[in-house]
């Protein structure tokens, strides 16, 4: 699944979406563009990029982080730049 067409791992963003579908048939038809990246032509899909991110819910709601619930809302996502080194030779 693609977040943004144009994300890269270098970029220095995080790529947000939220998909806000009122019937989970229209799942289906997202799906094409889920895995292209281009779902934020979708009116029921909100996307955005940012460096810095809080999610709040009224009640605490699990947040799915890379196949895994770990944590719950309030959660807040941030970008730490050269946070690590990596070695190519």
């Amino acid at each position: 699944m693609t977040v943004h067409a144009d994300a890269t791992a270098i970029d220095g963003l995080l790529d947000f979406y939220s998909l806000e579908v009122d019937h989970w048939w229209k799942l289906l038809a997202l799906l094409p563009s889920l895995r292209s990246g281009t779902q934020g032509g979708w009116n029921d899909v909100r996307t955005f990029s940012t460096k810095d991110l809080t999610i709040r819910t009224r009640k605490p709601r699990a947040v799915n982080l890379d196949g895994e619930f770990k944590v719950k809302t309030p959660v807040r996502f941030t970008i730490r730049e050269q946070a690590v080194s990596v070695y190519v030779p």
